[in-house]
């Protein structure tokens, strides 16, 4: 389902902290901008560690911000024009599939990145959801 039709109502600000990125070419993978316990606005960036980024090759990471279609179930129209380059990999897990790095620069002010966090109070969130960019493909929920 497209970001933009109406089952995305409830996410919105978490919709606006995934993005599209890649290594050296074709969009690869999805990650999102997640905060830290400071709320300091440090950028850094989570995705799954069989995405494959490491410290050999995170310099090239390639962010797309709002990579998604305009119209609910539209034409896919999505625009690859807000992005950004360069990050420094900080850790990785294969068992648990994550890889955090921290861009080289906070993303632009324009793009409305959203930095997704967690909740420590240990209550049991009634439900989930997951967005990404299926295949490489406009951001979907």
């Amino acid at each position: 389902m497209d970001v933009v039709c109406p089952e995305g109502d409830d996410w919105r600000e978490e919709i606006s902290s995934v993005a599209v990125y890649s290594l050296g070419g074709g969009t690869l993978c999805t990650g999102w901008m997640t905060n830290n316990a400071r709320q300091d606005g440090t950028p850094y960036f989570m995705t799954a560690n069989h995405c494959g980024i490491n410290s050999g090759n995170a310099a090239s990471l390639v962010v797309y911000w709002n990579f998604e279609t305009s119209v609910c179930g539209g034409t896919p129209d999505g625009s690859l024009a807000q992005s950004q380059t360069g990050s420094t990999f900080l850790s990785d897990y294969g068992s648990s599939d994550f890889t955090l790095v921290e861009l080289d620069a906070t993303p632009n002010a324009a793009f409305n990145v959203y930095y997704a966090g967690w909740d420590v109070r240990g209550a049991t969130p009634p439900g989930a959801v997951g967005i990404h960019h299926p295949q490489g493909d406009e951001k979907a929920i």
